[in-house]
């Protein structure tokens, strides 16, 4: 039933499914109070901006564009900014083998960690070996080129600790400005509209294959049940490290020092130099 209205729109909105099954459960709660209670204006601007969004022609293959302006004066913006800029990917990235064959994410996977990005140190001359689940962990490729282009990194987990993390600190305190999301199709609304609401520009990329495709699945998900792992096409996956790369090239014709490694903070890893 919900569904039906997401399918046509209705009132302009196609969060109907996600909002209204949420509403009773811990996410839906703490979103109506922490979010929509205490900042009613940005809440309404927000949904302006989502109905437009909607109505718009916003989406170019498997990414949502949350920007008006070329993409290049948006790469520029983003350079030239003091932080606020988060690239955000899924646990459900991770790689999941068998247990103890050594192909499994080290850290685990319905968590905020990653071995790889804890370690790495950007100042070293040579890359350490890797582990064999990192090799072709896309956490990691997007992670490194985060690095480089000065961006928090935040790997997510359940809906209540994206408000947390990431929409709460943005709306009061104007933490993240910029962002690059990597959700699954299903998700890619419900989190377009919290992100307009926050005044946060930048992409949302769905994910190719692996991904929750209603909400019964994103509700395991939410609580770390993922038996799939999932995957961005390689030309959304191409999209996001270009964008990256030329974030850093700009950064460094702009004279601001390069970011070596990261610091966890809460759940984010913070670049610092």
């Amino acid at each position: 039933m919900f569904r039906k209205l997401d399918e046509r729109a209705f009132l302009g909105f196609r969060v109907w499914d996600f909002s209204l099954r949420s509403l009773p459960h811990r996410y839906g709660g703490a979103f109506l109070r922490e979010v929509i209670c205490r900042h009613p204006l940005r809440t309404i601007s927000g949904l302006l901006a989502y109905r437009r969004l909607v109505h718009g022609d916003c989406r170019r293959g498997e990414i949502t564009y949350l920007f008006s302006e070329a993409e290049g004066d948006f790469q520029r913006r983003v350079a030239e900014g003091e932080g606020g800029f988060l690239v955000a990917v899924g646990f459900c990235q991770k790689p999941m083998g068998g247990v103890g064959r050594g192909d499994e994410c080290p850290v685990g996977r319905f968590n905020h960690r990653c071995l790889y990005l804890a370690q790495l140190d950007l100042s070293c001359a040579e890359e350490r070996s890797l582990p064999p689940a990192c090799r072709d962990c896309e956490i990691r490729m997007i992670g490194v080129k985060a690095l480089r282009a000065g961006a928090d990194t935040h790997i997510m987990t359940s809906a209540l600790d994206i408000a947390h993390d990431i929409f709460v600190p943005a709306l009061e305190r104007g933490r993240f400005r910029t962002a690059i999301f990597c959700v699954c199709p299903y998700s890619v609304h419900p989190i377009t509209l919290p992100l307009l609401i926050c005044g946060i520009e930048g992409f949302v990329v769905q994910f190719h294959s692996g991904y929750c495709a209603d909400y019964s699945q994103w509700s395991l998900a939410d609580k770390g049940i993922k038996d799939d792992r999932t995957f961005l096409s390689p030309e959304a996956r191409r999209k996001i490290l270009d964008f990256l790369d030329g974030v850093a090239t700009l950064r460094a014709e702009l004279g601001k020092p390069p970011c070596r490694r990261f610091q966890l903070e809460g759940n984010i890893y913070v670049p610092v130099f």
